[in-house]
């Protein structure tokens, strides 16, 4: 099927050797519903693929308004930036090579993005486990894998419940206005850090539970070590709210000190169940909670050098001109 010269939306979705899982992904993003209220298209980033991923964007172009560029940088903050550039659409939204989207998954932004006249819309996203994996996900883990609250109704984002690039539609206007994705955060929080800065500027936007997708998950995700790792860089950007919200310098130390005794409690919360029943659930549990206050003290520690030397300097300072002064 050709691509559509001036879609209303611009579906832009980055992979990298995942070709059967985009090729599901794609599956799912052919079944949309428009209802006749939008027309669309699928814009795929290959960012340096080496296995069969063409052949897949290839044969679902058959049956859906496809195209594909080339981006070579290896950097997922690169790879969105390019989709937005050669994007046809006035809005642009952000789909995963590893999700199943909900036939009404994009109908649903659009309704709530025109009935609260937002430029930012995003909605829910659920998990989907190996059926081989026979533990039971505590609510960290399920987080940092992506998924978010379902509730019922609509609400408005806020600095500590924002979207994710997986399931997110922004209108070409606020890059214009704010800027692209920062290809500083390489590794996580680029969406996070996107949406701080159009929290800032004033726009708003609102979470649809309705627009629904699925985070397909695969069994080598629900190891320890990845675990580890994945909640050590999802907390990198925590520190920097805690220190802007919540009274900067003075106030810092002791909120520090909370999230480890909190961690360390949640910590020996679920050491019963991961050691005398053997759940796997909770060993995973246990390693997001380390991860995460092993990656928050990291970040701490930087932010509060970088921010208190200038600080201890400038006393320092004052103190020698002093004690010239008083030597006169």
């Amino acid at each position: 099927m050709s691509a559509i010269n001036q879609p209303d939306i611009t579906v832009v979705l980055c992979t990298r050797n995942r070709a059967e899982m985009l090729r599901d992904a794609l599956l799912s993003l052919g079944a949309l519903k428009t209802d006749g209220q939008f027309t669309y298209e699928v814009l795929v980033v290959d960012n340096g693929s080496t296995d069969h991923t063409c052949e897949v964007i290839q044969a679902a172009a058959a049956d859906l308004p496809t195209r594909s560029i080339w981006e070579g940088a290896l950097s997922l903050p690169v790879a969105r930036n390019r989709g937005v550039r050669e994007a046809r659409g006035a809005w642009i939204a952000f789909f995963d090579d590893d999700q199943l989207a909900d036939t009404h998954w994009l109908l649903e932004l659009w309704r709530v993005a025109r009935e609260k006249n937002a430029s930012c819309a995003g909605g829910a996203v659920r998990l989907k486990l190996p059926v081989e994996w026979n533990g039971r996900l505590r609510p960290l883990s399920r987080m940092l894998l992506g998924e978010t609250p379902v509730g019922e109704t609509p609400i408005r984002y806020t600095t500590r419940f924002t979207p994710g690039t997986g399931n997110l539609m922004i209108h070409r206007q606020v890059f214009e206005q704010i800027g692209l994705f920062d290809d500083a955060f390489r590794l996580r929080n680029e969406d996070t850090e996107l949406f701080l800065r159009i929290e800032k500027a004033g726009i708003a936007g609102w979470y649809n539970p309705a627009a629904r997708v699925e985070h397909v998950i695969p069994l080598s995700r629900l190891r320890w070590r990845y675990m580890a790792r994945l909640s050590q860089q999802s907390s990198q950007m925590i520190p920097q709210l805690d220190w802007q919200d919540r009274g900067g310098a003075w106030v810092f130390p002791l909120l520090w000190a909370a999230r480890w005794i909190r961690a360390g409690g949640n910590m020996l919360k679920d050491l019963p169940s991961a050691s005398l029943r053997r759940d796997p659930g909770a060993w995973l549990e246990i390693c997001s909670r380390l991860g995460t206050i092993i990656g928050y003290s990291q970040a701490a520690f930087k932010l509060y050098r970088r921010s208190v030397r200038p600080l201890s300097e400038n006393i320092v300072a004052n103190a020698a001109a002093w004690h010239r002064r008083s030597e006169r």
